[in-house]
């Protein structure tokens, strides 16, 4: 604001609103009018300035502390940024470093993988070159018993004794020979030989020769033992190597999986460090800015509020000489008259602009397996035993039926104790009189292996239902996370595609209302420019009538022409509020000088209407320019949703049926578990229970064997 320039403005004013009848008047009194009219514009002036200094400095004081207060909370997201950077950075290291020792235990893992599979590749062979070789033998056995029992009369005697010799060594393993090859090499002999013996000879050999067969037979249960204890051990071998190789494969794959999720996690504490330090950086270089804005400010208000000091003292002192002037012309006015003509009014017109502004937005997103249940029909057994099997001789006498009655009331004071439904019928069994004492004592030995042989069998389908009952479970397990996961994703895809849907429709709304703005954009330019063009045409008529002002005034020699000093204008600061913006001249100009700045205005107010429209037609051109382009991102992003709920819809769909699949896997695990393992392991009854029971069994049996043996 040209505070200067606004008190000539005033006075031109004065001046073309002068009437015809100032046509009567002389120069002098003009002037002493415009002098009394200048007096009352400083004095306006100097008020306006004491208003605008005042609020200035208000302004400065609000200014400074909203720059202060932006200076602190930069200086804490510096800090805070900093400390997030460093947080982040050091997380980053953590989880690189344990990524670093997981991938050194799988790569531990795999070795060792690798180092005991080659074990058992190498057992394995062994095992099977151990195993062939008890089968080659026991099938050299066999053909030398046949040979032997086709060919009894011709076999040497040597033969045999080297046989019986070779055989006996062999079961005590002291023959380094090869089982196969000893007795291919008496096949051989035994083959070539078909000579008769004589009687003695036959009969000495036939002698040899059942020695020989028995132990043959006893070889060869030897050796199938050991067969079938090699084949037992190499079956247990492969399973426990099986079991080493899925806990190690299980064991690689946890750390490989925790590996990458511990790499990401680096990377992206390692990104969040990035960004927090750019954060950082951002916060010191807005800090840095607003650190200058302060100094800026605190210099610019110093340098205007001793600017405003200055303009009040000259005006003071131009109040001081007008009154000195107007008094010094005061006495002289009636001396002299100038006749001035006629001046014509002046017409101004203010146009008003529109600025369009429009809010553009983009719119962005297993088999069932059943163990059979050994059942305790041990009850049950012992009454078909003792009906099924032959009368035997009992020895009699009395110490043998003592025993007896003995046993038999034993029997039943254990029975009701222990509620044994078996000790009850070997009890009652016992006291028929088709019951001999041997055997009833062969009896009760029999039923106490029996049951000893069923607690092994019982032991044994506890561990298989232990590891059934795991199996499933973990199984089941599985399926259900499988199916949950299923459920998830096809929440979230179904989310999406509701809200690419909903997003669609404000796209839409988002179209037709900038389709609007654009009709309104162009009227309201329409309008702009009718406005534009009046401004024109009113600021042509202003300037026609102070280019005639002027010379009438130049016609007029107006004395006291030196005690005026034309003003110089300074531009005001646009950015800053209204301030003070230059010394104030003041001065004692020509009214013709006075004019001259009303034209040289109205002229810079043309060549600003000028750019103010350039400037509105550019900024039209740019509005609509983004309200087409964004009406064009609208469009594409509303095909961009529709293709991608279409393939949503289709990955719905294969995971419906995924879902569908596990559910069916998981129902058949349940199926597992409710038709064949709960039956079997779960709602039987209790293990210990049973185990108890028939310990309490077979010490009663023992108790009872021991006062039929007299003990």
């Amino acid at each position: 604001m040209v505070l200067s320039r606004k008190m000539n403005k005033t006075a031109g004013a004065v001046l073309l609103a002068s009437t015809s009848s100032m046509a009567q008047q002389t120069g002098l009194f003009k002037v002493i009018e415009l002098l009394g009219a200048k007096q009352q514009e400083t004095k306006k002036v100097m008020h306006e300035d004491d208003v605008v200094a005042t609020a200035y400095a208000q302004w400065c004081t609000g200014e400074k502390a909203n720059l202060e207060r932006e200076i602190e909370e930069l200086d804490e997201k510096v800090d805070k940024y900093g400390a997030r950077s460093e947080s982040e950075a050091a997380k980053q290291k953590t989880f690189a470093e344990e990524a670093m020792e997981l991938r050194a235990e799988v790569t531990s893992n795999q070795k060792e993988l690798a180092d005991i599979t080659a074990v058992r590749e190498k057992e394995a062979a062994e095992a099977k070159a151990t195993i062939q070789d008890y089968a080659e033998s026991l099938d050299a056995i066999d053909r030398a018993i046949l040979t032997m029992q086709s060919k009894v009369t011709s076999i040497p005697a040597t033969a045999l004794l080297q046989m019986e010799e070779a055989a006996t060594q062999l079961l005590r393993g002291k023959m380094s020979k090869k089982p196969v090859d000893v007795l291919t090499s008496f096949l051989s002999t035994v083959e070539k030989v078909d000579l008769e013996q004589e009687p003695g000879v036959a009969y000495e050999q036939g002698k040899a020769f059942k020695d020989v067969i028995r132990l043959l037979q006893q070889l060869e249960d030897k050796f199938q033992s050991e067969k079938n204890a090699a084949e037992t051990a190499e079956q247990n071998a492969i399973h426990a190597y099986t079991q080493q190789r899925m806990d190690l494969t299980h064991m690689i794959e946890t750390d490989t999986n925790e590996a990458e999720r511990k790499e990401e996690a680096s990377a992206k504490a390692g990104q969040e460090s990035a960004q927090a330090a750019a954060d950082r950086d951002g916060a010191a270089e807005d800090l840095k800015s607003t650190k200058k804005s302060l100094a800026d400010t605190t210099k610019t208000c110093h340098a205007k509020a001793e600017l405003a000091e200055r303009r009040a003292k000259a005006m003071q002192e131009e109040l001081d000489a007008i009154s000195q002037c107007v008094e010094a012309l005061d006495a002289i006015k009636n001396k002299a008259l100038l006749q001035l003509g006629n001046a014509s009014g002046v017409k101004k017109a203010v146009a008003a602009k529109k600025t369009v502004k429009s809010l553009l937005q983009v719119l962005s997103t297993k088999k069932s397996r059943a163990s059979p249940i050994i059942g305790n029909k041990m009850a049950d057994a012992v009454a078909s035993y003792l009906t099924s099997t032959s009368p035997a001789e009992t020895a009699s006498g009395d110490v043998n039926q003592q025993r007896l009655r003995k046993m038999q009331m034993f029997l039943q004071s254990q029975a009701g104790k222990l509620g044994s439904r078996l000790l009850a019928q070997l009890e009652a069994r016992t006291e028929a009189k088709d019951s001999p004492f041997d055997k009833v004592l062969k009896l009760i030995q029999g039923l106490i292996a029996r049951l000893e042989s069923e607690a092994s069998e019982e032991q044994t389908h506890k561990a298989w239902c232990d590891s059934e009952l795991a199996k499933n479970k973990a199984l089941r397990e599985e399926r259900s996370a499988k199916v949950d996961g299923h459920k998830s994703l096809i929440e979230a895809v179904s989310a999406d595609v509701e809200s690419r849907t909903a997003e669609n429709k404000e796209l839409a709304a988002q179209i037709t209302e900038q389709t609007a703005q654009v009709a309104t954009l162009q009227a309201d330019r329409v309008e702009e420019k009718k406005v534009f063009d009046e401004a024109v045409k009113d600021a042509k008529e202003v300037m026609d009538a102070v280019e005639y002002a002027i010379q009438i005034m130049e016609s007029f020699n107006m004395k006291g022409v030196a005690l005026l000093q034309a003003s110089t204008f300074v531009k005001t600061n646009k950015q800053a509020p209204a301030a003070l913006d230059d010394e104030y001249v003041g001065g004692f100009g020509s009214i013709v000088a006075m004019l001259e700045v009303i034209g040289e205005d109205t002229e810079k107010q043309t060549a600003e209407r000028k750019r103010d429209e350039a400037a509105a037609i550019e900024e039209h051109n740019k509005t609509l320019t983004d309200l087409k382009s964004a009406i064009a991102v609208a469009k594409q992003n509303v095909k961009h949703n529709k293709s991608t709920i279409q393939s949503q819809e289709s990955r719905k769909q294969a995971e419906k049926e995924d879902l569908q699949m596990e559910t069916e896997l998981l129902n058949q695990a349940m199926k597992e578990y409710e038709e064949s393992l709960k039956p079997s392991c779960v709602n039987a009854s209790s293990y210990e229970d049973r185990v108890e029971k028939r310990q309490q069994e077979i010490e009663s049996l023992q108790e009872a064997l021991k006062i039929l043996e007299g003990q």
